[in-house]
This record gives structure tokens, sequence and C-alpha cells, in this order.
């Protein structure tokens, strides 16, 4: 990562990352951990080299600061270490954070000290051999400043690298589990995960904002979240430990790159690797685990084998053989002046457990003790041998004659499953066998280079450690150049180091396409072995000049030959002379039917091979078949009668003599496994246009030429100076559109036309149009919505449009209309909560949550929205309470409770028993005052205070108060009125006071005084009225009207009133009289017509209906009626003369 080119910039030269997911609770901290150096340039020179570590839980602000500030103190600190930890909680909240900055001696005496957000403390000590000058200082911190720009880029980078990693440890883990099921939602999340992955074109466009680099990161970190979540839910607990917590620990690409750049420019950056990577080697052997910590690098594994004694040694049966042991370094010695430590871990094999570790150290003798205690005599031993070349050698004690006797020596055996530094030893079974350690770091370069001069236009390198996998950078484009070729592309991946590394020697003859001449390194100084191999009989029916011609695909051939070790420089002379060749004997066919002579001879200080023709080993006879294929294939075509001898094999008897082929071996030469990508100068040129349109295709400003006859492979960039974000046109206003499609066609998150050419890109010899498309603008609007949650966050009201697609600065209010005091949501009631804070956050007394938009305010060009917080409502309840006061206001009884916390809507009633006629209090009566207007307020004709609740209704929500008033009661007194009226109601003669304000219960008699016979009124004489119905009312005997008071009686509180009726009185005349008789049966029927017995005769005047009047028997009807005896019948008692 280069921070700024310019003078005085710095440059990262040096680095590697590892990082580890440590679990904690439910979820994986993140620890990493980066060394990388820089370089401070100034003027072109180098000046000094600073070496900083960075130790980081999490990507964030503060650690970016950090960062940056490790920049800025490279310019005046020798060393820099920065540390930066957090501890998340169960739930992955931070709830501890600290930063501590510690400075070696300064190279500045008067450089200030760092001191950034979060540091504990920083340290700078004088150092009087500083030569920096204070301008120097200020210029360095300017150059820093100038790169913050990419800090959320190199983040995005960072988190990417690592998801990739992630991404390479699911695979792995994946691709070893059971549980199809699981198999598959793992492969899926890694899918995710690499969908979210930056692409090379997303990560060097330097205009993306960093808002983009932000979002991209946290879908990143989403999917890798989810990712672990689907690896955690399939049983997979990390591949390592971190002080007893399970961990996920992974190196990040190189130990170090480095890169140099001469062209004007080039595409992608040097900075982007581009392609290359290293990697330890791949490991799928589900048998045997590597070190699963991952700071180490696990180059062998051994396995000791099993072995049965011999008979006469009693049968001993060796049991150490269901182990095997894995051999590692830890990454951050390789390279180092110190020799390494190496990590012996001996593991079951059965089940993959650790069993013990061992730390091997150099010049010392290693054994396991559980392998001792299990069988002391036929236990390994480990000798860690250092000098040029530094090794673990592993034998056996009975190996090395500490057995019982000699029959069982090299009966032992190693095999070797794994080693990286000589790869060759994979496969081998040997009583003795030893693997080299890794000690040095390898560095690969890939040149980029003007074909004829080779001139260099840059160069990337990376480095790693020895024996591990790379991957070379890719070509690139330099600006005035194009691409020709890459030199050596097969060494485009292979091991640093060259350890494993071959390359194919041709003479050109056609027996030599039929025989491989492979030079093979063995060793990191490149010290080789020349092998030989032929085409076998039994692969001749599947031979393929495109994969077996010129190639290293040794899949048909069957090896016949490997020369000595030879140091570059060298050549291998084999034993023999051209008169006496030294033979090696047969080399059999894959199948075993065949086989072929090997000799050795060395003329001239040339070695050389004489191979002969196949032979089958049952006849005899000379294999002479060759592969058919058309005859257009050259050079191969013309050798049709045999795979390697001549033309004429001559015959049997003979002995063949000229059905062989001598092959020399060729000198050792420097094996490089650098690649160069060759380009050669053009003088093409090319241009860029832009173009702006409406959504209809019509032009609205007049195209721009962006790039005008620029040589080829030069980067344009039509964003940064030929997007506007408006167009003026005809006093209108155009705007960029949204990703979309549109009339013109589909066009991207630009306000790019698609189908156009891209926005950014290298100019080419033909010309490239781009266009952007842009629409008429309209009128900011924005939108305010309104949501409606409980306390917890739940929604429990479907979201309201207060303003809806309004423009920008229009008034609005939520609380008006739409803020409800209660909410009814799957049959409850809820209600606005009080200020105060809940689960769901902070609530202002408005029931508002206080990190949404405002309740009111104005309309932006966006959405705002507001939230107010609601709380299951209780049922509501309510009390009456009852009063009683004086006239003023006085308490006189303590107040009644008629109502005590009862449901809402409950009829209460106060009158029917909490409201008393009268009052006991201090030894007074009082009694409720009648309806009117006192000092304590206006009263009802119930003694209510009307300003009070009413004294009957319905209970509320919270209180009623009824207050009833009362006044002191008075002794009671009443009065008797006496009134005389005629028959028609007329009062004939003046009303009478009988008794006047007398104590009730008094007797008063309005007969004796107060009852005259007789009434002058008007010149007339009234008279009492006997007992009768009149006009004016039913009259007793006494003359009194009796719908009025009684004539005599007890005084009431209050009035009665008496009322005596009269008659105008009569003149006397005689009176006279009539009798009447009349007939009846028992049943009280009219038998016979009535009589007159005396009519209008003189009072007193003797009467007898008897003599006359009284007939024994009476004719009715046809029928005889006869006096009944005396005695009691229906109509009535009769006497004994018939008489009712």
């Amino acid at each position: 990562m280069i921070f700024k080119r310019s003078n005085g910039e710095f440059r990262e030269t040096d680095r590697v990352t590892r990082f580890k997911l440590i679990k904690s609770g439910k979820n994986w901290l993140r620890a990493a951990t980066s060394n990388f150096g820089l370089l401070k340039v100034i003027r072109g020179q180098v000046e000094e080299t600073v070496v900083a570590e960075v130790r980081e839980d999490a990507v964030s602000a503060k650690s970016r600061h950090l960062l940056k500030g490790i920049v800025v103190a490279a310019a005046v600190l020798s060393a820099t270490t920065v540390a930066n930890t957090t501890f998340a909680d169960e739930v992955g909240n931070e709830v501890v954070s600290s930063s501590t900055a510690v400075s070696a001696p300064v190279v500045s005496p008067e450089a200030a000290p760092l001191i950034e957000e979060g540091s504990k403390e920083v340290s700078v000590p004088q150092n009087e051999t500083a030569t920096e000058t204070k301008a120097q200082a200020a210029s360095s911190s300017q150059v820093v400043e100038s790169a913050v720009a990419s800090d959320d880029k190199a983040i995005l980078e960072q988190n990417a690298s690592e998801a990739a990693l992630l991404n390479q440890i699911a695979e792995k883990y994946a691709s070893n589990h059971q549980n199809e099921e699981q198999k598959a939602a793992i492969k899926e999340a890694v899918a995710k995960v690499q969908a979210e992955l930056p692409t090379k074109e997303a990560s060097s466009n330097s205009e993306v904002k960093p808002q983009s680099y932000a979002e991209q990161r946290e879908r990143l970190n989403k999917s890798v979240d989810d990712m672990m979540a689907t690896l955690k839910d399939a049983g997979f607990n990390g591949n390592t430990t971190v002080n007893g917590a399970p961990a996920i620990s992974a190196q990040l690409d190189a130990l170090s790159t480095s890169n140099t750049l001469t062209a004007p420019s080039v595409t992608p950056t040097m900075e982007d690797p581009n392609g290359a990577s290293i990697n330890d080697p791949a490991w799928n052997n589900t048998t045997y685990q590597l070190d699963p910590n991952a700071d180490r690098y696990t180059y062998s594994i051994w396995d000791l084998q099993n072995w049965q004694g011999p008979a006469n040694q009693g049968g001993v049966t060796y049991s150490n053989g269901g182990y095997y042991v894995t051999f590692s370094v830890d990454r951050s010695a390789v390279g180092t002046t110190q020799t390494p430590t190496v990590h012996a871990r001996l593991v079951e094999k059965a089940t993959g457990k650790e069993v013990e570790t061992l730390d091997l150290t150099a010049k010392s003798t290693f054994q396991f003790k559980t392998l001792v205690n299990e069988n002391p005599t036929y236990a390994p031993q480990f000798d860690y041998t250092a000098g040029e070349s530094s090794q673990i050698l592993g034998t056996w004690t009975n190996n090395r004659e500490a057995g019982p006797t000699s029959d069982d020596k090299y009966k032992h055996h190693i095999l070797q499953i794994r080693d990286t530094t000589k790869p060759g030893n994979v496969g081998e079974t040997k009583p003795n066998v030893q693997t080299v350690i890794p000690t040095e770091k390898v560095t690969h370069t890939t040149y980029y280079k003007v074909e004829g001069t080779n001139k260099e236009l840059a160069s990337y390198s990376q480095t790693g450690i020895e024996s591990q996998d790379y991957k070379a950078s890719n070509p690139r484009e330099f600006e005035g150049y194009e691409f020709v070729r890459t030199d050596a592309e097969k060494d485009m991946t292979g091991s640093l180091g060259g350890v494993g590394a071959k390359y194919l020697e041709l003479q050109g003859g056609r027996a030599h396409y039929y025989v491989k001449r492979i030079v093979e390194q063995v060793d990191k100084d490149g010290t080789s072995v020349v092998k030989l191999y032929a085409l076998d009989p039994s692969k001749v029916a599947s031979y393929n000049p495109s994969t077996d011609v010129n190639t290293l695909d040794l899949t048909n051939y069957t090896l016949l030959y490997t020369s000595d070790p030879v140091k570059p420089g060298g050549k291998p002379t084999p034993s023999g002379t051209k008169d006496a060749l030294t033979d090696l004997g047969y080399v059999d066919s894959k199948d075993g039917q065949y086989h072929l002579r090997v000799q050795t001879y060395t003329d001239g200080g040339n070695g050389n091979v004489r191979l002969s023709g196949w032979y089958n080993k049952a006849t005899g006879d000379a294999f002479t078949a060759s592969p058919q294929f058309s005859a257009d294939v050259d050079p191969v075509r013309n050798n049709t009668s045999n795979i390697i001898g001549g033309n004429t094999p001559g015959d049997k008897a003979s002995g063949y003599p000229s059905f062989f082929n001598n092959y020399s071996l060729p000198s050792i030469k420097e094996i490089s496994t650098d690649v160069t990508h060759y380009y050669r100068k053009s003088d093409v040129t090319g241009n860029v246009y832009v173009h702006y349109k409406d959504t209809e295709g019509n032009e609205l400003k007049t195209s721009v030429t962006d790039e005008a006859a620029q040589p080829i492979n030069k980067a344009y960039d039509t964003v940064v100076d030929n997007r506007p974000q408006t167009i003026e046109k005809d006093s209108k206003t155009y705007e960029l559109v949204p990703a979309g499609t549109y009339t013109v066609g589909e066009v991207d998150d630009e306000g790019h036309l698609k189908s156009s050419d891209p926005t950014t890109g290298l100019v080419t010899k033909e010309d490239k149009n781009v266009t952007y498309i842009y629409k008429l603008k309209e009128e900011p609007k924005g939108n305010v919505y309104v949501h409606y949650v409980d306390t917890e966050g739940k929604t429990i009201k479907s979201d309201v449009t207060d303003e809806d697609a309004q423009p920008v600065d229009k008034d609005y209010d939520t609380v008006v209309d739409n803020r409800p005091q209660e909410i009814a949501f799957e049959g409850k009631t809820y209600e606005l909560v009080s200020a105060g804070t809940y689960t769901v956050g902070e609530v202002d007394d408005q029931g508002h949550l206080k990190s949404t938009d405002p309740t009111t305010g104005k309309v932006i060009e966006g959405d705002k929205n507001v939230t107010y917080v609601y709380k299951l409502k209780e049922e509501p309840k309510g009390n009456v309470y009852v009063h009683y006061v004086d006239t003023e206001g006085k308490t006189i009884k303590s107040d009644v409770t008629d109502e005590d916390a009862q449901p809402v809507d409950k009829d209460y009633d106060t009158v029917v028993d909490n409201r008393p006629q009268e009052i006991a209090f201090e030894g007074k009566t009082y009694e409720l005052v009648p309806a009117g207007n006192y000092k304590v307020g206006e009263v009802d004709d119930q003694g209510h205070l009307k300003s009070t609740d009413a004294t009957t209704g319905k209970v509320i929500e919270g209180d009623k108060n009824v207050t009833y008033v009362y006044k002191l009661k008075e002794e009671p007194k009443g009065n008797v009125y006496v009134h005389y009226v005629d028959t028609e109601g007329k009062t004939i003669k003046s009303d009478v006071t009988d008794e006047d304000q007398q104590p009730v219960d008094k007797d008063y008699d309005t007969v004796v005084d107060n009852r005259p016979q007789e009434i002058a009124f008007e010149g007339k004489t009234y008279e009492l009225v006997p007992a009768g119905n009149y006009t004016v009312g039913e009259v007793d005997d006494q003359g009194h009207l009796k719908s009025t008071d009684p004539t005599t009686g007890k005084v009431i509180e209050g009035d009665k009133n008496v009322t005596y009726v009269y008659k105008l009185k009569e003149t006397p005349t005689e009176p006279k009289g009539n009798v009447y008789v009349h007939y009846v049966d028992t049943e009280g029927k009219t038998i016979k017509s009535d009589v007159t017995d005396e009519d209008q005769q003189p009072v007193d005047k003797d009467y007898d209906t008897v003599v006359d009047n009284r007939p024994q028997e009476i004719a009715f009807e046809g029928k005889t009626y006869e006096l009944v005896p005396a005695g009691n019948y229906t109509v009535g008692e009769v006497d004994d003369q018939g008489h009712l």
C-alpha cells in the first residue's frame, strides 16, 4: 500500500497480518495483528526504515486513527507498537476499550509526541543523532493527511482478505462434513460471502465514495456473521485455541510485498496484487491434520509404522504404530537470525487427539515420553541438527543397535506423509528419515519488461516462507505499451525457493519426444537432479501430443533414471565410459509386461544415459508400436516403428544392436521461478468522448473530449471532471437519472448508459464513447411517516403517512392528527407512555421516541420517520367520595366513600345510602338545607352543592366528589287556619287562625270555638250543611269538608287548614210525607208494581200497610208468589210478617 506518491512519501514495504476470531460467549471476537515496515522516501532516497506492529480487535474509527498515527510517527520514531483491545459482553456490546502507543527512540529532537484518542501513554525520549528538521516533519504530516481518503478502501480490502480466508476455512470444513443438509447450508453461506467480496474493478475505482465502502463492509460483515453462525450450527468450534477459548486463526497473504514503477502509469496500480498471492501448500488429507495453530507453518508429517517382531525375539510387537507426528515452526521466526524452535506434536491416528507435544531446539535429541513409556526398546528419537541446512533426523532406538540383537535392525520404518521442503520424500518409507527445516524467506518477483530491450516497466515482489505456494501477478496495462507474451508461463504458479520446481530439457530429435528429461530442484540452493521418463508401452494408445509434447505432464510416462544431485553450474557425470558402460539394470513398464535396459557413462565430461527399446519380458521381442495420430503433427509423425530405439531394431538373435538411443544429461542451471511479462512500445493513440442525453436520447449538451489522441492503455476517468450532476438547457435544469431502464436504454447507478463505453478504463485505439443520461429536475419533495410501537419496539399500528411527497420546507405536525392517545391492537388497548427510558429507547413527554425525527418540523428531501411509544393500558377505575358541610363550608361529618376503585361507567347513587336528612355534630343537630344560595354556593332541592359532582351518575377514571349542605336545625312550629265556604266553595266568612305559631304536637280543636252553626253574609243567613256530597266536595256530619285537615288534632310543623261548609238557610213550612210499599221475591226481583200507602200526609199521621197493602199471594208472569216466612234470604232478613 503506497500512502502517497511524492517526495517524502511513506511506502509500506513489509507486511504480514494474522487474525483470530476468538469465541466469547455466543459470539466471535476478532483480534488481528499486523507487522509492517514503512520506508520513508525523501527526494527519491530511502532515509530510514520504520518497523511497526498493530494489534486490533476490529476495524473501527479509533483503529484507523491509530493506524494513521503510526504513519505520522514513522517520520520520527524508529519503532512503534500500537495495541488496541476491546472486550465484549455476551451479546457483543463493547464494554471496555483501551489503546496504548509506545514509541522507541526518536529521530527528531523537535518532534512532538503522538497522542491519539484513547491513548493511555506516549513516551518520546531524545536522540542526539536526529537529523530531520521541523519542516520535514510538518511535510510528513501533510503527506499522511492526504492519505486519509484511502482508509475506508484499505479497511474494506483488509476485511475482504479475511473473508476470503474464512471462506477457505469454511469450504474445507464443509468438504469433510457428513451432514449433507448442513454442508449445503455452509456452501450457500460461503457463496453469499463470495458475492459480497469487492471486485478488482471496484477496488481500483478511486472515485468510490467512503460511504460506499462502508456499505460494502457492512454487507460483507453481515454475510461473514451469517456464515459464522451457520458454521457454529454445524458444530464448528474453530481451528485452534487462544487462552483456552476456541478460535479461528489464519494468515493473510504474503509475509511482505514490494513493487517498482518506472512507466508513466499502470492499471491496476502496482499496489494491487493483481492475482498474486502466497499460501501454504494445499492440504486435503483428512487422516492427518496440520498443527491447528495458524501462527505456525506445518512443513512435515511422519507416520510411525507398526512392526511385528520375529519369532526368535519372542514375537515382539511394536505397539507405537498408531501415531503420527507433525513438525511446524513459528512463522514469525522464519527468515530471522534465530534458529527456529520446531514444534512436534504426537497425534493419535485413530482419533486425531493430540497426545503430547515437544519443542525441539537445535543440537539436541528428543523422545516422546508417551512412546518411551509404552515401549522403551522400540521408541523413535529425533535429532535436531543445525548448520548449512537445519534438519530433523528421525530414527529408532533399535536402528541405532540398541535392540536385543541385530536381527531387528532397520525393521522399523517411518512413512513420510508431508515434506514441503523436499516433496520428493512424500510417500517414501524408510528406517531413518530426515526433513529439512524451513528457515529462510524467499521472494518471488513478477517483472514487466519491454521486449527486445529488457527495459523494466515495473515489478511486483512478494515474500513468503520457503516451500510455500505462490501465484504470480498477472499482466497489467501500461500507458503507451501493449502486452506481447509471458515468459516462463509455467512459473505463474509454483513453490517458493524452487524446491520441487521442474523444467523440461529438449534436444530436438524425434525420439526425444517419447523420452522426457526433467531437471528437478531438490534443495533451496538450487541443487537439482536429472530424471529421464519414457512413454510407457501400456500408454501408447492414450498418447496425446497436445498434453504429452513439451509438457511436464508425466501421466503416460515411467521413470527410468535419476542422477545424483548436482549444484547449479555443474553437470551430472555418472559412472562408466563410452567403452565400458555401467549397467544399472532393467526398468519394468507400468503393466509389468515389458522392460528396458538402463546404462550410464561419461565421455569428455559429459554424462550420458543409454536406453534400449522396450522388450517383452516373456518372449524377448522388441516393442515397435508407436502412437497413431494425424500426419500434420510434427516432429513425432515420422517415428513409426518404435518409441525409443532407432528405426531398424535388428533381430532378436543378434540382440538388437541398433535398438537403443543415447541421451545426454544437461547442465544444472540456476532455476528461477520469477515470471516476466513482455510488452512492446505502441504509437497507437485513442480518444474518449463523453455525451449527454435525456431519457429519450435527445442531446442536452455538446459532447466533451475526455482524452484526445492519448496513448493506448492510458487510464481515463470521465467521472471526476466530465460527469456534471446537473445540466442547464433552455432555462431548464436536468439532473443525472437514478439506475433504471429508460427509453434510451438501461442506466447504472452513475447515470451512465450501460450500452455505451465504461465511465473509467483504458484508452484503446478505437474511440470510446461514454454517455450520461439526465432527466428534468423535479422540485425536491419528501415524506413524513409516523410509526407506532410498544415499549419493546413491536409495531402495534400500521404506519401513517403524515406528509406524502410534499415540498421541502413545508411545515409538518404529527401531534395534531397522528398522535392518538390510545390504540386498540389485538384486543387490547395501548396508551401513550410518559417520559422515560424504555427498552426501545428514551421517550420525551409527548410519548415520542427521541432517537427518531422530531414530532413537528419541516419536510426534507427524502423521508422523516417519527415514532410514538405506547404501553398496555390498565383497566380504568375510579372512586366516588361524599362530603358533608354546613352553609359556611365547614365539615360536619367525616367523608364517606360511596364507590371504591370501581370500574369506569359503573352506576353510583349517593342519595339512597349516603344522604342523611340530619347529622349530629358537636351536640347539635343539622338538617339538609332547602334549595337556595348560601355562602358555600348554590344548593339544589336535594341539599346538594351544585358546584360538586352529581349525586348520581357513572364512575369515571379518577375521583368524583359529591357534597351535601346542612344547616342548624330549629324547634318546629305550626299554624291551624279555619275557612268557611258555601256548597259551591265560595268564601262566606274571613279565615280564622285557630292556632298561631304553636309548638308541634300541641292539641287544637276548631269545633269548640271556631264552628258557628250559622253565618250572616251579605244580608243572608247560612247554616252548616248536613253530611252529604256537595259541589265543593264530601262533607261529614260536622259540616266539615273532609278533603281538608281534621277539625281537631295536633299542630304540625307548617300549616293545617280546616274548612266548614254552609248552605243558605230556608223559611220553615208544615212537613209532609209519603209511604210506598214494594213487592219482591227472595232474590230481590220486583213481582208487583209499587203501591202508595200514604201520599203527602202530615207528619206523625198513622199509617198501616198490613191491613190493605200486604196480599198473601201475588200472581206474576203466570206464577203465584206467597209471603215468605221469617228467615234470611238472598234479598236479606225477613220478619214473620214477610217484611224485609
